[in-house]
């Protein structure tokens, strides 16, 4: 009997792009929640940061990030779960955003593995009046994943009150377990078998 044969490829697991996302919208991003086998993600929102809704239409963002240091109780969130029976390793995050001429000068991520207390990335240099994409590599920490792990995104050091910073686009990228295309096939024939095996004995 052939066994089963499980293929695990790296490839982009889903990108949230808010493009439902309006000033009237509220603080949770109301586009639709891609979907990725093995994987369900949540919808991003906010906390803690100034205003009901986004400051603009497409993108996700608030303002109120005027702290001098990273505070811990204003952020972007997202939960992504595994579902699948086998692990999901997670390889990258692209992160897209925007900060305005008053924006926020810095830019962290953590994540709930280690109950947020260390950065998983930071910017390096000043991120004020900039649009920019920055590839977060992953840990081993992120590989063989079979519980829900959360992503919180900090922004601060803007100059003024009306600063900002908005999230444009963020690309999760990964290892997905994929069945081996031969066994597929044979999993479908051996259904197909048992169908007809099924009908002439009726």
């Amino acid at each position: 009997m052939k066994k089963s044969v499980v293929l695990f490829i790296a490839t982009v697991l889903a990108t949230l792009s808010f493009t439902n996302v309006t000033t009237t919208s509220g603080t949770t991003d109301p586009t639709p929640v891609p979907t990725a086998t093995g994987l369900t993600f949540g919808s991003f929102s906010e906390t803690g940061f100034t205003g009901a809704n986004s400051v603009a239409n497409g993108r996700f963002g608030f303002a109120g990030m005027t702290d001098t240091s990273l505070n811990v109780t204003k952020y972007f969130t997202v939960t992504l779960t595994p579902t699948g029976s086998d692990p999901l390793d997670l390889d990258t995050i692209s992160l897209s955003f925007t900060s305005t001429g008053l924006g926020p000068k810095n830019l962290a991520v953590q994540s709930s593995l280690d109950g947020f207390s260390s950065n998983i990335f930071s910017t390096t240099s000043s991120i004020q009046g900039t649009t920019a994409t920055d590839l977060i590599t992953l840990s081993s920490a992120f590989d063989a994943l079979t519980a829900p792990v959360t992503f919180r995104i900090y922004a601060w050091g803007a100059s003024g009150a009306p600063g900002n910073l908005s999230l444009n686009n963020v690309t999760f990228s990964g290892t997905v377990p994929t069945p081996e295309p031969s066994t597929v096939a044979l999993t479908t024939l051996g259904g197909i078998a048992c169908f007809f095996i099924a009908r002439r004995k009726h």
